[in-house]
């Protein structure tokens, strides 16, 4: 049986259509013209050998074989884009120590800590939670690198990102 390597381009582009169900939607969301779009299709289309979709009025839908494979296509994209990640970021030899009072560890830092998590997988983080006064002694110490409250303190130097 001939293997042949699928195009990640193409299967970016396969995934961005199949969620919006439409060319042009898809087209925005991939940085081309929708006709782009309706070529690379037909391109995955012949590599694949199948209809990966079926017109219902202006918007398309996936085919039975397109649902089988947008599972693989997210998959595959997903393990080249933690590659990828894992090959380019760099890699952090000491965490970033933080301090938080728990206020902030409640409400702020779990979507920061995500977002941490997405863009610098290999990044190490102490969380230390304490008040306000404590925070801003360790800070001046250097016992943590940042500190994050949400009542203003003269001892801090606010920056608003």
């Amino acid at each position: 049986m001939e293997t042949r390597d699928l195009d990640m381009e193409l299967l970016r582009t396969f995934v961005a259509a199949a969620e919006r169900e439409s060319f042009a939607v898809a087209a925005a969301r991939v940085f081309r013209t929708q006709a782009a779009v309706s070529l690379q299709m037909q391109r995955l289309e012949a590599v694949v050998g199948c209809a990966l979709f079926t017109r219902v009025g202006r918007n398309k839908r996936l085919s039975d074989q397109g649902v089988r494979l947008l599972e693989y296509a997210r998959r595959i994209l997903s393990l080249n884009d933690e590659a990828y990640r894992a090959m380019t970021q760099e890699v952090f030899e000491y965490p970033v120590k933080i301090g938080a009072c728990a206020d902030a560890v409640d409400t702020l830092m779990p979507e920061y800590l995500e977002m941490c998590a997405e863009t610098y997988p290999s990044l190490r983080i102490d969380i230390q939670v304490g008040r306000s006064r404590w925070l801003a002694s360790a800070l001046r110490r250097g016992d943590v690198d940042l500190v994050v409250d949400v009542a203003p303190h003269e001892e801090f130097h606010h920056v608003v990102l």
